[in-house]
């Protein structure tokens, strides 16, 4: 764990609620102040990286019985992420949250090379250089299975029990449940499925 700034409130809890010094298998790494990053157990992490740099980031885990393995997360001035109770990431499976609000729901399952952006990296500017490109916010619901290589930009909303297919690019809102998207841009391919991991 590597901690640079001032005012940062790191908070990691075992499954009776009780304040634990560190987690096996997370990386965490802090660079700015007033940021906070809350992880409650169970968990299996791997190789799971946490990078916050900026100020007022917040990174919030509720705990998995599922694994994290070889995953990143990137919250950069004021971003948010929240990962719901026994989501599993593997393989390079990417959140990324400038400015914006990333919201996983719980039971969500994110294949290798996911990248999930409530921004666009860099910003982009008028004639008078103005901004004109501002973070957003990404909601995922609960039990959310999205494929190999999909990504999910910002402004995007995806329902509960969904699944998002291999290489789909998610760049609007799905809020009912129950679907199957899949495309560039995605759409909505099937209705009233689910699934089981």
């Amino acid at each position: 764990m590597k901690v640079h700034g001032q005012n940062n409130e790191i908070t990691f809890l075992d499954e009776n609620g009780k304040k634990i010094k560190k987690i096996k298998g997370l990386e965490l790494t802090i660079i700015g102040n007033c940021n906070k990053v809350i992880i409650n157990t169970p968990t299996d992490f791997t190789d799971f990286s946490v990078w916050i740099e900026g100020n007022c980031g917040t990174f919030i885990f509720e705990g998995s019985k599922n694994y994290i393995k070889n995953s990143m997360v990137k919250i950069l001035d004021g971003g948010y992420v929240k990962i719901g109770q026994n989501t599993s990431m593997i393989n390079k499976a990417f959140l990324c949250s400038k400015g914006g609000k990333i919201i996983l729901g719980k039971d969500c399952m994110l294949a290798s090379d996911v990248t999930i952006r409530d921004n666009d990296a860099h910003d982009i500017i008028n004639k008078s250089g103005e901004i004109t490109n501002h973070p957003q916010q990404v909601i995922i619901g609960d039990h959310v299975w999205i494929g190999m290589r999909a990504i999910i930009l910002k402004n995007s909303e995806i329902g509960s029990d969904c699944i998002i297919g291999a290489g789909s690019v998610v760049v609007k809102k799905f809020p009912e449940n129950n679907l199957m998207i899949a495309g560039n841009p995605a759409k909505v391919v099937k209705k009233d499925i689910n699934w089981i991991r």
